[in-house]
């Protein structure tokens, strides 16, 4: 479930990638073409015919041009840094939806340890088991062997009092 997660982030903070990628290319483009205008002048050949006739309403359309460039270039510039930090925020999540899946598996490794550990003790305790069951011969050992194994920390003599009582 937490590699789906991840996957969806990582999935989520790559498309953010692109977009910002994307994002700065469009600014790039926008300020080289604000450039450009600059370079070539805030007219055209076509308007250059147009100047004699009216001077005073073409510098106001280049400096409505400059002014309009300005506004895509700062919204372009808004735009990346709003991508910036979500991106931020998304590598945040990421990093920390790694950490607790590397908590997690620890867990999980550690709880395998711990239950092969209990299985080889249960298999050695059986094997036990079963070696001495072969040595057994009669019903009657069978029952002492109970018998012992119950009182395997009291005496001698309390197991021989209990293997009378069951017989």
């Amino acid at each position: 479930m937490t590699e789906r997660k991840c996957a969806t982030m990582q999935k989520k903070s790559d498309r953010l990638e692109a977009e910002l990628e994307m994002t700065r290319k469009q600014l790039q483009y926008a300020r080289s073409d604000a450039l450009s205008r600059r370079r070539h002048g805030p007219c055209s050949k076509s308007t250059k015919l147009s100047q004699s006739f009216d001077a005073g309403a073409l510098n106001c359309d280049s400096s409505f041009a400059k002014s309009g460039e300005k506004s895509v270039v700062n919204d372009l510039q808004e735009k990346i840094a709003s991508l910036s930090k979500e991106l931020q925020k998304k590598d945040a999540i990421i990093e920390s939806e790694r950490v607790a899946h590397r908590a997690q598996l620890k867990d999980f490794i550690t709880a395998v340890k711990v239950a092969e550990r209990y299985r080889e003790e249960t298999k050695s305790e059986l094997a036990r088991l079963i070696a001495v069951c072969r040595n057994v011969n009669s019903p009657e050992e069978v029952l002492w062997f109970e018998v012992m194994q119950k009182f395997q920390c009291c005496s001698k003599r309390n197991a021989l009092l209990a293997w009378a009582q069951a017989r």
